[in-house]
């Protein structure tokens, strides 16, 4: 796991002593942890690289599916399920690995979804409306007098009047 290996790559002296380290057991066999190696150096700075470049995409993905949300006639549900509930360790990854792109995106995924949920209730909203309107009163007129549709020298009707 990426966060154990930043973790472990991270411990430094003071921390070694801490009843709250990772694992003091994994520190080499001279007693240096591996903050204070080279390699350990070097490790820590990849690891920056590949967590803000990881952060980096998945702030992109998140952000694009945000965009998906926002179009008309979207199926949401969907989008839900195979876009975001499937990724949700991704999320989990934000908060630990940068709480403001975490906090970005999801004010940008609640601006997203009460646009959308509010679109799909006005419309919902008009459609009731619709039906609800009176269509006839008892004062229209629902048939028409045979006579009037009958040809004037025919005694057929013709319902093309």
């Amino acid at each position: 796991d990426f966060e154990e290996k930043y973790a472990y790559v991270q411990i430094a002296e003071e921390n070694l002593n801490d009843p709250d380290c990772p694992d003091p057991g994994l520190v080499s066999s001279a007693g240096i942890p591996p903050a204070l190696t080279v390699a350990g150096r070097e490790m820590v700075e990849h690891l920056s690289k590949l967590r803000l470049q990881a952060v980096d995409r998945t702030r992109a993905y998140f952000l694009n599916v945000m965009k998906q949300l926002r179009r008309p006639k979207t199926h949401v549900r969907m989008i839900q399920s195979h876009a975001l509930l499937k990724y949700e360790y991704l999320v989990d990854f934000l908060l630990v690995a940068s709480p403001t792109v975490h906090a970005e995106i999801r004010d940008v995924y609640v601006e997203s979804m009460s646009k959308t949920l509010y679109t799909l209730f006005r419309t919902y909203h008009k459609q009731l409306l619709l039906l609800d309107m009176r269509l006839a009163t008892r004062v229209d007129l629902i048939a028409v007098e045979e006579a009037a549709l009958r040809d004037a020298f025919s005694t057929k009707v013709n319902m093309r009047k």
